[in-house]
């Protein structure tokens, strides 16, 4: 399939299927995924990843996350900024997941098959960086000359080291698996078992990696050992459920699941939020997989609507992460209703008789003379009741 196909594709495939929801949710997704064609069209690419995630929180339609995808990936070639690969691949990952008919999963396939190898080449160079460079952290440099100078189990002691000090990134926390099974397999008795755990580890977070051309035999029967445990495994991983926009003053809650954690490594889930502009990011976590609520203090009423971004990650048993979804870096975001927006949804809500206008007609009604009645009744049927429908399609 020719890329000028999947742009089509992409531009199409939200007006494929019914979608049931409250009429106005269903104009303002419309809305918002037209602005986002308009901006991916002329090269906006934030203002379409913006209205892309927002015509999917109100719609709920699993098509547009190919267009938020798409967003994301020509955001990179524009800015080159890794984290938005990384996030395009993810989303792409999902939508062939969820996708609904064999077209949207092949057109998912090519283009993840297209991605992967990019990624893996961007994480290949930023792990070579990080170990040759002098702003490694001392004890993943002493480990290799530990390493180096024939005293392999004093390396490895040395990254477990690190390890249990926590706070490590997960490509970090990669590179210590990898080094701790490639150390250890050659460490004496106790390393065979303990290089296995390693790779085991490693496959969790990392399913496709493989070994270098020159590693030890004692390293190949290690990963072979651990490749059986972990053959057929997606990589250890964290889903969120797309918040909708948030009602100010009102705890918002994040429903986050744990995926594929076989050897039970994540303890722990964070998420981190700010208001756009602001600089620092206030976090709340739980053990285990669950919603997390970010405070509805945090999401103070104001005259306009604004956007929150956040971050969610699945950390270890000493702090470190595993797996995460956006980055301080590169966060997500959701909406904040205004206080207009708000009144207007509330009203949207709100049954005709429970309406303070109809009840005070119905009233000068009642105390009308006897005449009137008829009017009366007309006065009590109110405004028709709030519009409802279903939306067949999110045009173009």
């Amino acid at each position: 399939m020719s890329r000028t196909r999947l742009f089509a594709l992409a531009l199409a495939l939200v007006a494929a299927r019914p979608a049931l929801g409250d009429e106005r949710a269903d104009a303002q997704a419309k809305a918002r995924y037209s602005e986002g064609e308009t901006a991916l069209r002329l090269g906006h690419y934030q203002d379409a990843i913006e209205a892309f995630e927002d015509a999917y929180r109100l719609s709920q339609r699993v098509e547009i996350l190919f267009n938020i995808g798409l967003a994301y990936r020509r955001a990179y070639g524009v800015v080159d900024k890794p984290e938005y690969l990384r996030r395009a691949l993810d989303i792409y990952r999902t939508f062939e997941r969820l996708a609904r008919s064999p077209e949207e999963r092949r057109a998912a396939a090519q283009v993840i098959s297209e991605i992967e190898p990019q990624v893996r080449a961007i994480d290949d160079r930023e792990r070579m960086a990080r170990l040759q460079s002098q702003g490694a952290p001392g004890p993943l440099q002493a480990a290799i000359r530990l390493d180096a100078e024939g005293k392999a189990a004093d390396a490895v002691r040395t990254l477990d080291a690190l390890l249990r000090k926590g706070h490590n990134g997960p490509d970090m926390v990669a590179d210590i698996y990898r080094l701790e099974a490639e150390m250890a397999a050659d460490a004496g008795p106790w390393g065979p078992k303990f290089s296995t755990g390693a790779f085991e580890r490693l496959l969790s977070v990392n399913p496709e990696y493989r070994l270098p051309a020159n590693a030890s035999a004692r390293e190949r029967q290690s990963f072979a050992a651990a490749r059986a445990f972990s053959a057929g495994r997606p990589a250890l991983a964290i889903s969120h459920v797309v918040p909708p926009p948030a009602a100010p003053n009102q705890p918002l809650p994040l429903s986050v699941a744990v995926e594929n954690d076989a050897l039970g490594m994540m303890r722990t889930l964070v998420v981190g939020y700010r208001q756009a502009g602001r600089r620092s990011f206030s976090t709340v976590s739980r053990a285990g997989e669950g919603e997390l609520l970010i405070p509805g203090i945090d999401l103070p009423a104001e005259e306009k609507s604004y956007r929150v971004e956040y971050y969610v990650e699945g950390l270890d048993r000493y702090g470190n992460v595993l797996s995460s979804i956006g980055s301080e870096r590169a966060p997500l975001s959701f909406p904040v209703m205004s206080k207009e927006e708000v009144a207007e949804a509330e009203s949207a809500r709100r049954p005709w008789y429970g309406r303070p206008w109809t009840w005070v007609g119905i009233g000068l009604g009642v105390a009308a003379v006897a005449g009137t009645v008829a009017a009366v009744a007309m006065s009590q049927r109110g405004p028709p009741a709030s519009d409802y429908g279903v939306l067949q399609t999110l045009q173009h």
